[in-house]
């Protein structure tokens, strides 16, 4: 991207801002790992990363240690189609597993094996043994955490049921994809103001 995508603003708020507001529709512990010097005013916990320079892993397994409750919901801060609603339904789901973790595939016409999104998944506290051993042993993969934890998937026909889409996994890796997101962003809104004006 050139620069800390946390900081890209949609409107009048920073992605992180955004992440930050909608985190904080669904939990009364939310915290942002490796926070950035601009995100001082945010009324969240700023925790430092325990694992630097282990890439998402080790920004998951410092979010699990540090969390007050026995489920964690880790969203990456670069995620501007973000839905409160997604999440709400993933925080819903039956806890019989440690991992709950979208699996979706980039092209549902493709016969390729569905992508896996540990950014935007559900973690048990109990995961925090496995993610050290993957971190000190090397294995950086945060979507490898599913080999060493019971993990349930959501596919995409569970997204569709539940938020009528998968829009809420798009991340932004370069200003493209940003100018692409912005434009779904104002498509959403757009038809959400002709339906506003339909209604009696």
């Amino acid at each position: 991207m050139g620069i800390d995508k946390s900081t890209l603003r949609i409107g009048g708020a920073t992605l992180l801002e955004r992440t930050v507001a909608i985190l904080s529709e669904l939990s009364d512990d939310v915290m942002v790992v490796g926070a950035p010097k601009e995100s001082s005013e945010l009324t969240v916990r700023l925790i430092p990363d325990d694992f630097p320079g282990c890439g998402p892993l080790g920004g998951i397994g410092t979010a699990v240690r540090h969390a007050r409750h026995s489920f964690v919901l880790c969203v990456a801060c670069d995620m501007p189609l973000l839905s409160a609603a997604a999440l709400a339904a993933m925080a819903n789901e039956p806890r019989d597993h440690q991992l709950l973790i979208p699996a979706v595939g980039d092209d549902p016409m493709t016969s390729a094996a569905p992508r896996l999104h540990p950014l935007h998944a559900i973690y048990a506290r109990s995961c925090l043994a496995a993610i050290e051993r993957r971190l000190h042993t090397g294995r950086m993969s945060a979507a490898g955490l599913t080999d060493d934890v019971t993990t349930r998937y959501l596919d995409e026909r569970w997204f569709m049921s539940q938020t009528g889409g998968t829009s809420t996994l798009l991340n932004t890796n370069t200003p493209a994809e940003f100018e692409f997101a912005l434009g779904m962003i104002e498509r959403i809104a757009g038809e959400e103001r002709r339906h506003s004006t339909d209604d009696p």
